[in-house]
């Protein structure tokens, strides 16, 4: 059974897998959900479970970028040869890695807009549909962070990806994709 404030249907009652479709009737007021769960355990007992959910206001979501709407999938510590004196002026070695995206970002390429804003320690950076490819490397801004001055070391790569609502008006949230680029024998 379904009951909600400010939404319609009002009440409904549904079956599980059933899908049911509220809809906010009034842009300033939240909509409040409330899920009642019956079960007849016995010709004695019934058994009622309930689960809130809201407080939401659809209209001022649908704007919005949730927190989970991009999620990255590979790769994300490596370690590169140790290097020696010669090299520590110099870029060092590369490698490249796809990354699977996910998430509503990426389910509704209609309301969202990804891009590739900036990246640390990384080269090539390239998206297309739901792969993020990225070359990773140090440069000497991170030198000695990797290098640590002889001993092994590590540093962070990192990739900012700028996600866009497309409503008029709608939101942007950076998400980053970091990766621990790692020399030696180190071990995180």
């Amino acid at each position: 059974m379904w009951n909600n404030v400010n939404g319609t249907p009002e009440t409904a009652t549904t079956v599980p897998g059933q899908e049911l479709f509220i809809t906010q009737t009034v842009p300033g007021d939240v909509l409040e959900i409330v899920v009642t769960s019956y079960c007849h355990l016995d010709e004695n007992t019934d058994m009622e479970m309930k689960k809130e959910f809201g407080r939401y206001n659809l209209y001022e979501d649908q704007f919005g970028v949730p927190n989970g709407s991009l999620f990255f999938t590979g790769e994300d510590y490596f370690k590169f040869p140790t290097p020696s004196s010669s090299d520590y002026n110099n870029y060092y070695h590369t490698k490249t890695v796809t990354y699977l995206l996910s998430g509503v970002a990426i389910q509704y390429p209609n309301i969202y807009t990804i891009s590739v804003v900036s990246s640390q320690n990384a080269i090539n950076v390239s998206l297309s549909g739901n792969e993020l490819t990225v070359t990773w490397k140090v440069d000497s801004q991170h030198w000695g962070e990797f290098y640590n001055y002889g001993d092994f070391g590590s540093t962070n790569g990192k990739v900012n990806l700028n996600v866009k609502n497309n409503c008029s008006g709608g939101e942007n949230k950076i998400f980053t994709l970091e990766s621990t680029i790692a020399q030696g024998s180190f071990h995180p």
